[in-house]
């Protein structure tokens, strides 16, 4: 009782103390009632990020704790949240791994050139935590009946059974590298140099329907003439930069010469009906134009090549 008369005594003094130095009493109340502004730590400015709300906690000994406080319910001391060690981060983490593990084998069972030739028996050895934010690397393990890597139709192949191991990088949901072996390449479909960036460049241009082949049934590809590797989209984009308003891009090619052609994506026939970017085309596809010759198209590093308009049906 003593010490709390002397604490409103110190309070009554100290206010007085204010008023007779030109604070007004308005002032002086909001001297003792002010909000402390002083600024965020570090692991208080983390939690905010991360979609939490910091709750102070006074305990003894006037000591407070900061509390993450999450929509989901979940909570944790801001420190131990910046840490990465509450209890709900780890489970997070497990998740995140065991997702990473499935998009790996669903990138591999659907775009890995090597697998889909000849492979079989696809499973995931190991997902690892790598260093950066949502990055894991996932191993996995497979067959091949034939030796060699990529796509290998029309080459001369063996019948020696081949067991593979493929190093999956999962980096924020996407596959961002894909190496067998540590010789193949798989994302970007060459040889494994893991020194020598893959220079890339962009492609677009229009297409046009033909008779039986609507646009949504076009399937549109670039064949690289050196290595014979095709990058290939279903997407036809409505936009009043192509002509006729439809076209197509194909993005992050690696550099060098190719055909770019059009299809009926049912067809994959050797003698398929396609559309192409022809001498025809360049000449404004009039009576008297060039030959139906198709154009090889360069894809130059960092650069989008535009016009590669696929509009000639009569190569």
């Amino acid at each position: 009782m003593t010490k709390k008369i002397n604490i409103i005594h110190i309070l009554f003094i100290a206010a007085v103390v204010l008023v007779f130095s030109g604070c007004s009493i308005e002032e002086a109340v909001n001297f003792f009632t002010a909000k402390d502004e002083s600024p965020k730590n570090q692991e208080e400015i983390f939690c905010e990020q991360n979609g939490g709300t910091v709750e102070t906690k006074n305990g003894e000994n006037g000591q407070f704790t900061q509390i993450c406080v999450f929509a989901d319910g979940n909570r944790c001391d801001v420190v131990t949240y910046a840490q990465g060690q509450c209890p709900f981060q780890k489970e997070k983490s497990i998740d995140r791994a065991q997702q990473a593990s499935v998009i790996a084998q669903n990138w591999v069972e659907s775009y890995s050139p090597t697998y889909l030739f000849d492979g079989s028996g696809l499973r995931v050895k190991d997902t690892k935590t790598m260093e950066c934010d949502n990055c894991y690397l996932a191993i996995l393990e497979f067959q091949s009946i034939h030796s060699g890597y990529g796509n290998r139709e029309g080459k001369t192949t063996d019948d020696n059974k081949t067991n593979h191991e493929m190093k999956v990088e999962v980096k924020g949901g996407e596959v961002a590298k894909a190496v067998t072996d540590e010789k193949y390449d798989e994302l970007n479909k060459r040889d494994y140099y893991p020194d020598v960036p893959v220079m890339k460049g962009d492609l677009e241009g229009s297409v046009a329907a033909t008779a039986g082949i609507p646009l949504e049934k076009l399937k549109i590809c670039a064949k690289n003439e050196k290595t014979g590797e095709e990058y290939c989209t279903n997407d036809v984009i409505y936009n009043e930069r192509f002509v006729d308003g439809h076209g197509f891009k194909l993005e992050k090619i690696p550099v060098g010469r190719y055909q770019v052609y059009s299809f009926l994506q049912s067809d994959a026939s050797p003698k398929r009906k396609t559309g192409r970017y022809t001498e025809y085309v360049l000449c404004g596809m009039k009576e008297d134009c060039a030959p139906h010759a198709p154009i090889a198209v360069d894809i130059n590093p960092d650069t989008l090549t535009k016009g590669t308009d696929l509009l000639d049906w009569n190569t």
